[in-house]
């Protein structure tokens, strides 16, 4: 086993291999777009976890509502649970 193989989330979960698409994402992404191209979806604030193991974040189209605070949020807290992070005290 190499190193890279030996990756584990904080869960202890095995991390897929690099280069291999996570086809739960490819999905959700391509449902994601035909509902922009549909006119559906005006904004996105999005968190991203890339193969290497970096982490990003991107603002897109029209994001200043308080709904997206709120959902922000939301997904905060369950990013926390997923990492298995304490809360702040």
């Amino acid at each position: 086993m190499s190193d890279e193989e030996k990756v584990v989330s904080l869960r202890g979960d095995q991390l897929p291999p690099q280069g291999e698409p996570n086809q739960l994402v490819v999905d959700w992404l391509k449902r994601t777009l035909e509902e922009a191209q549909a006119g559906r979806i005006i904004g996105i604030g999005i968190t991203v976890l890339f193969a290497n193991r970096e982490s990003s974040w991107k603002l897109v189209g029209s994001v200043g509502s308080f709904g997206m605070v709120g959902a922000a949020m939301i997904m905060t807290d369950a990013i926390k649970e997923a990492a298995a992070v304490p809360d702040e005290q």
